[in-house]
């Protein structure tokens, strides 16, 4: 017999509510346990007409319609169980589907902000808006030090995938987007996290603690990708149009520790940011605008902002050989 907790468990899954590591736990339970398998089919036969619904904001008359549709699929079994005359349907099926849509009407009205559909349009928006607020850091950063994009001193030689290293060298692009922390034109360091980046919860950097570091501390605390120019400084003005930065480059999902051995492949070429379930990425542009893009090309002719061009081997160290091929990294 399953345990409360792990049908819970089941239940959250079904509504795509558990993190990467709970839904993994969720998976070997289906796998290991019939009653576990028998109970996730039933939540997802219940739920499969919601799957009908749009991908869209929340709709004011979502509750009205999911009734609707259950009094629609209730007379469709029973005319398939037992043929009667129109308009006989005795009143305890009636009864029945009553009691099935009152409880729908709760849980649509508790649970609703929690569906996928609606979850996915909220957290694109907040990271829309994350996003955007980080683009106005930028264009005051900018205007300050006579256009320039923020950039620590660096050789271009070397690494800049190292998220965390504080040695004194630079080697890794986020210190660049950090100094709009550290020098004050971003006062929000969880404004660096996805909302819709589904990981372990995890402490997250006080202001007050800024000015102690000279990178993000940790990669789980910025779940962006940052412009990686051919050589600094690069005027703002120069990209206009161009992405700046991006929901985190799928290639380099993997990375550990000090080496990065990544190899180009037909999926990792087309995966999407995987901050919103692989559905597409927000990209901040030159000018402070942001979009939702469910391709990760750009531009014409169109380019790839997750890759350089030509590259099909990665070691943490690639820089585009111009600044007309916008690389996000890491």
């Amino acid at each position: 017999m399953l345990s409360d907790e792990q049908k819970q468990l089941l239940f959250d899954h079904s509504l795509e509510l558990t993190t990467e590591e709970r839904a993994a736990q969720a998976e070997v339970l289906i796998s290991s346990s019939n009653e576990a398998a028998y109970i996730r089919s039933k939540l997802k036969t219940a739920l499969a007409p919601l799957d009908t619904l749009l991908d869209e904001p929340c709709p004011d008359d979502l509750a009205e319609r999911t009734v609707w549709r259950l009094m629609q699929v209730a007379k469709v079994e029973r005319a398939a169980r037992e043929p009667v005359a129109a308009g006989s349907m005795p009143w305890s099926d009636y009864a029945q589907v009553g009691a099935i849509a009152a409880v729908v009407l709760l849980a649509v009205s508790v649970l609703i902000p929690s569906f996928s559909f609606a979850r996915h349009h909220y957290r694109k928006h907040v990271c829309q808006n994350q996003l955007a607020g980080i683009g106005s850091g930028l264009a005051r950063y900018c205007s300050d030090f006579e256009g320039n994009l923020p950039a620590v001193s660096t050789d271009i030689s070397r690494p800049w995938h190292r998220v965390g290293d504080q040695s004194e060298e630079s080697q890794s692009n986020t210190r660049n987007p950090y100094l709009l922390l550290k020098l004050g034109y971003h006062s929000r360091p969880r404004d660096f996290i996805c909302c819709g980046r589904m990981q372990r919860k995890v402490s997250q950097l006080d202001v007050s603690e800024v000015s102690r570091f000279d990178d993000f501390p940790g990669g789980e605390l910025i779940s962006y990708s940052f412009r990686i120019v051919c050589r600094a400084p690069v005027k703002l003005s120069l990209l206009a149009g161009m992405p700046l930065m991006a929901d985190r480059n799928p290639l380099f999902e993997d990375m550990q520790g000090d080496e990065l051995r990544v190899r180009l492949d037909e999926k990792l070429a087309t995966t999407p940011s995987m901050n919103h379930k692989r559905r597409g990425q927000n990209v901040l542009f030159a000018g402070g605008h942001v979009r939702f893009l469910k391709t990760r090309h750009v531009g014409v002719p169109q380019d790839d902002i997750f890759t350089v061009q030509n590259v099909v081997e990665y070691q943490g160290n690639e820089r585009p050989a111009c600044e007309k091929d916008p690389f996000l990294a890491p």
